[in-house]
């Protein structure tokens, strides 16, 4: 694959097939988070939710510090099924399709916390697809983009570009999860020195999600 392929490519699987250098577990997870959140609002049972909102809180720890990933992932798999077997003894069309989209819902929020997570990547991106489409389920390859940069073009980050001001925006950003401040974190890079196309521009496009490439650099994490 090329650096322009890259960049034009919709199908997830293709691009974790492709990315194997420049992920990350915790890149993974990242993208798991940001693929649910059109989904949140289908996730009606507690146990579902609770899945989502233990991801969030724990996806910058190391996975082998968190003991409570098996009791949560099976209360996760028991919602999934409940709704499963809800949406089997529906007889009205209409309702057993909106019970399909609550069940597969579920399922999204039970894979997010699978043990690999490569597969939860792929998993929860083709789940949350059906839910709400597949036309905004092609989004997910952006947001993957957005997550894991370019691995077949290199851009070079100098250290001096990590001014106070620089390194305090990103982390407040990375902190809040609102990243309206991207343009102005750009203008504050350009005054620190930099000049690299790649990076102005990415401070300048949209959509920006925990897990940002670019974010991530300024703060050292992979």
């Amino acid at each position: 694959m090329t650096a322009d392929e890259w960049e034009s490519i919709s199908d997830v699987q293709s691009l974790l097939n492709c990315s194997e250098s420049a992920r990350s577990d915790r890149k993974l997870r990242l993208f798991c988070l940001a693929c649910c959140q059109p989904i949140l609002g289908y996730l009606d049972q507690p146990m579902s939710r609770a899945a989502i909102e233990f991801l969030e809180r724990s996806v910058d720890i190391e996975t082998e510090l968190w003991p409570g990933i098996p009791a949560v992932r099976n209360e996760a798999k028991l919602a999934h099924n409940y709704l499963h077997i809800v949406m089997l003894q529906e007889n009205e069309p209409a309702e057993r399709e909106r019970s399909l989209v609550r069940s597969l819902a579920a399922e999204a929020a039970h894979e997010v916390l699978d043990d690999d997570a490569t597969w939860a990547a792929a998993s929860t991106s083709s789940l949350v697809g059906r839910v709400i489409g597949k036309q905004f389920g092609e989004k997910h390859a952006d947001l993957l983009r957005e997550i894991l940069g370019n691995p077949f073009r290199t851009v070079e980050f100098d250290p001096d570009w990590r001014t106070s001001n620089v390194v305090s925006m990103a982390r407040g950003m990375y902190r809040t999860n609102d990243f309206a401040a991207m343009p102005i974190l750009g203008d504050a890079l350009q005054d620190a020195g930099c000049e690299e196309t790649e990076i102005l521009d990415h401070c300048r496009s949209a959509p920006h999600v925990k897990g940002c490439w670019l974010i991530d650099r300024i703060l050292g994490w992979e």
